[in-house]
């Protein structure tokens, strides 16, 4: 039943994201949606027939709330096919996904809105914007030590990554972020369409990877694990491990988080991107009114850019 209601699921995708060439692949939604750690896809859909006409998906992850660890949903996937649209169809589905959620000890969505559908999430939808995600590019390529860390080596991520929560948590008593085990990173990395690799920089795990953009090799810095609050990793060192480890011209951050010195290399102009980037909350689950509190950090690899 979740073979068919996936191909079903990605037919209606390619055909809202025709550019999105993730669908193409069956692999990716039976990853994405049945592989998580954190628990299976909660879905609403509306079939007419045999044909899939509207769909809304949460996927289940890990964060954590002043030091507790609890459920979110990230929010993704929202499609309506065009010979189902103006019939309220995509407030329907995602209420009745809020809903089914809650059931499942999810309170709290998070997600990354272009900029058509933003409007639709805050008026709609209840939901806060914590403002666009920043994107630096980076072209630094200074000769430094290769340290790629195996997926392997199970001990030394999982010491890093507990570092790396328990420095968040610290923060501040409302800090909120999303929770990362060794489990959860080795799915994140197994994505089927992407080949990701983890590096050692300083004290910090980062992972990145590579597109093509033009022809050019872009390396794409996904997530920075720090340990060390008060010592910063500059971007430019982060940039030259990923440049060298991809042949890259350059490399691309984006989101912020406390663990990363971003002051080197330049942000990029909003003008300039596809999408806005901006990241929205529709959240219960917090001690007190969420209202447009940024996470402690977000990052390429805490949603689904790649």
């Amino acid at each position: 039943m979740a073979a068919l209601d996936d191909c079903r699921t990605r037919a209606l995708l390619n055909e809202v994201f025709a550019h999105d060439k993730r669908f193409l692949d069956d692999r990716y939604l039976h990853w994405l949606y049945r592989s998580s750690p954190s628990g299976d896809v909660i879905e609403v859909n509306h079939d007419e027939g045999l044909k899939r006409c509207g769909h809304y998906a949460l996927v289940p992850q890990r964060w954590m709330e002043g030091g507790r660890v609890v459920k979110y949903g990230l929010s993704l996937n929202t499609a309506v096919s065009r010979d189902a649209r103006h019939r309220g169809l995509f407030v329907r589905l995602a209420e009745d996904s809020y809903s089914l959620a809650e059931r499942h000890g999810i309170t709290t969505v998070v997600g990354v809105a272009n900029a058509s559908s933003t409007p639709g999430f805050l008026r709609r939808l209840q939901f806060a914007n914590c403002g666009a995600l920043p994107v630096r590019v980076v072209g630094h390529r200074r000769k430094r030590h290769l340290d790629q860390v195996l997926m392997s080596d199970r001990d030394l991520i999982s010491s890093a990554l507990d570092a790396y929560n328990q420095s968040l948590s610290t923060i501040r008593p409302t800090s909120y972020c999303r929770y990362w085990d060794y489990e959860e990173l080795v799915w994140r990395l197994n994505c089927p369409i992407r080949q990701f690799q983890l590096h050692r920089v300083n004290d910090c795990l980062v992972a990145s990877t590579r597109v093509r953009y033009h022809g050019l090799p872009i390396g794409i810095i996904a997530k920075i694990f720090g340990t060390k609050l008060n010592e910063p990793v500059p971007l430019a060192a982060v940039a030259s491990v990923v440049n060298r480890a991809h042949n890259s011209v350059c490399s691309m951050y984006c989101g912020y988080s406390p663990f990363v010195d971003v002051t080197d290399g330049f942000e990029v102009p909003s003008v300039l991107r596809p999408s806005p980037l901006n990241l929205i909350v529709r959240s219960n689950g917090l001690s007190q009114d969420i209202g447009t509190l940024q996470p402690e950090t977000f990052e390429f690899l805490d949603f689904d850019a790649y």
